[in-house]
C-alpha cells in the first residue's frame, strides 16, 4: 500500500522510460494501416464524429514525439487528485485495519499546489452526425472547419457516505484545424432528404489499398448512450444479428457466401452517443453491401421472430455469470460504476431489462435507430477491383485518401 501511494502521489517521470514508451507508440503508429479493419473503423469514426473530435482523435508521430516529462507532470498535477478518484481493495483482510492503513497512506493526499479546489471539467465532444454527400449543395466548392464543443457536465453530486468530500476514501470490500465535410444531424429528416436527393446513387467512401484480395466494408450511423431507454432492445437486436446462426451470419455467410466474418450492433458509451456499425470482409463488396443494407432495412421494418428473439436473449443472459469470473473484475466494475455515477446494481438492472424485452420493443427501437439508407459507408480495398464491384450494383464511389 505504501508503494502504491508513492506511485500515485509522487510518481517519478524518468526521461529514459518515457523515451521507451514513446518508441513503442511510434512503432505501433507505423503499423496502424496494416489492418484494413482498423483503417475502416478509424475513417468511419472520423466521418461521423468529425476529424478533430475527442472521440475520433488518433495519435500522430509529431504529437507523440513532442511529449516531454514535464508534460506528464502537468497532466498528473491537473487530473490525478483525491476528489476525482475512487480507491478499491478486495481480498482477505480485517476491514477496520485496512481502512486505518488506507487513511495512513492516503489520508493527507490533496490536490497539487496551484490547482483549483474543484476538479477540472471533463471535456465532452459533439455528438456524431451524418456528413453530407460530397458534391452536394452544402459542400460544393467549399468545406467547413469542424469544431469541438465542451459541454458542461452534470452538477456535482452531493457528498455521500460512499464518496465523502475532500479526501474521498472508499474501501470496497465485497460488492461491485482539420477540415471535414459539413455535418447534418440525423434528427433533421428534411436536411437528410435534401442531401440524399442531390446524389443519384448511394455514396461509398473508398480507401484504396492496392493488392488487397478482400475488401473491408463498414456502414455506420449515430447511436445511443448507456442511458438510452432503447438500450436493452437494441442489445437484443444486436444478438439477433450476431449470434451463431443469427441473421447476418445466416444470410451473408451461410446462404449467400458473401463473407466469412460479418457483424453489426450498437456501442453505448456512458458519457456520449456511440455508433451503430455493421460490416465485414468480403471478395464481393458490391453484393455484400447491397445485401447488408437490405437485411438492415428489413430489421428496421419488421420485428424478429419469437425464436430469434428468445435465442438472442438467452445468449446475453447466459453470459451473465462471466461478470463474476474474478474478484478483480468485480472490483473494477464497482469502481467504474462509482466514477460514472451508475448504481451498483446496474448489472442486475441490465439483466432485468433484457428479460423484459419483447418483439414489439425491438421493432420500435429498430425503427427509431436503424436507418441503412442514411448510413455512412467506408470500404477499404483495391480500387481496381472494389470500385467496379460497388458501381455495378448502384453505388457512387468517392475516393478517400489514407491520410485524410
Amino acid at each position: 500500500m505504501g508503494l502504491m501511494a508513492e506511485l500515485i502521489r509522487t510518481p517519478v517521470m524518468p526521461a529514459d522510460k518515457l523515451s521507451l514508451y514513446k518508441a513503442q507508440v511510434l512503432n505501433a503508429l507505423e503499423h496502424q494501416n496494416d489492418s484494413p479493419a482498423a483503417i475502416g473503423r478509424r475513417k468511419i469514426t472520423k466521418l461521423l464524429y468529425g476529424a478533430d473530435s475527442i472521440y475520433a482523435r488518433t495519435p500522430t508521430q509529431e504529437g507523440v514525439s513532442s511529449i516531454l516529462p514535464d508534460d506528464l507532470r502537468r497532466y498528473i498535477a491537473r487530473w490525478e487528485r483525491p476528489d476525482g478518484a475512487v480507491l478499491g481493495v478486495v481480498g482477505a483482510f480485517e476491514p477496520r485495519k485496512m481502512l486505518a492503513l488506507v487513511e495512513r497512506e492516503f489520508g493527507d493526499w490533496a490536490p497539487a499546489l496551484g490547482q483549483p479546489d474543484e476538479p477540472p471539467v471533463v471535456p465532452r465532444g459533439q455528438p456524431p452526425a451524418v456528413p453530407t454527400l460530397p458534391g452536394s449543395a452544402a459542400t460544393a466548392g467549399s468545406q467547413i472547419t469542424a469544431t469541438v464543443a465542451i459541454a458542461t457536465p452534470a452538477a456535482k453530486p452531493e457528498p455521500s457516505p460512499s464518496r465523502p468530500a475532500g479526501n474521498a476514501i472508499t474501501a470496497a470490500m465485497d460488492s461491485p484545424a482539420i477540415t471535414v465535410p459539413s455535418f447534418i444531424p440525423l434528427t433533421d429528416p428534411a436536411a437528410v432528404t435534401t442531401s440524399a436527393s442531390s446524389s443519384r446513387r448511394p455514396a461509398v467512401y473508398l480507401v484504396d489499398r492496392a493488392g488487397l484480395t478482400q475488401a473491408y466494408v463498414l456502414t455506420a450511423e449515430p447511436g445511443i448512450t448507456l442511458s438510452d431507454p432503447d438500450l436493452f432492445s437494441l442489445d437484443v437486436l444486436s444478438g439477433v444479428f450476431n449470434s451463431f446462426g443469427g441473421q447476418l451470419f445466416d444470410k451473408l455467410r451461410s446462404r449467400e457466401g458473401l463473407a466469412y466474418s460479418v457483424s453489426g450492433g450498437w456501442d453505448s458509451p456512458p458519457d456520449h452517443p456511440g455508433l451503430f456499425v455493421a460490416g465485414g470482409q468480403t471478395s464481393s463488396p458490391g453484393e455484400f453491401l447491397r445485401s447488408l443494407r437490405q437485411l438492415l432495412a428489413q430489421a428496421a421494418a419488421a420485428a424478429p421472430s419469437v425464436q430469434e428473439l428468445e435465442a438472442a436473449k438467452a445468449e446475453t443472459l447466459n453470459s451473465f455469470a462471466f461478470n463474476f469470473s474474478s474478484t478483480s473484475n468485480q472490483l473494477q466494475r464497482i469502481l467504474v460504476y462509482d466514477l460514472l455515477g451508475l448504481p451498483q446494481n446496474f448489472l442486475f438492472q441490465y439483466v432485468q431489462g433484457i428479460e423484459r424485452v419483447e418483439q414489439r420493443d425491438v421493432a420500435k427501437a429498430a425503427a427509431a435507430h436503424l436507418h441503412p439508407e442514411r448510413q455512412v459507408v467506408v470500404v477499404v480495398g483495391d480500387r481496381e477491383v472494389t470500385q467496379p464491384s460497388l458501381e455495378a450494383v448502384g453505388f457512387e464511389v468517392y475516393p478517400m485518401r489514407l491520410d485524410d
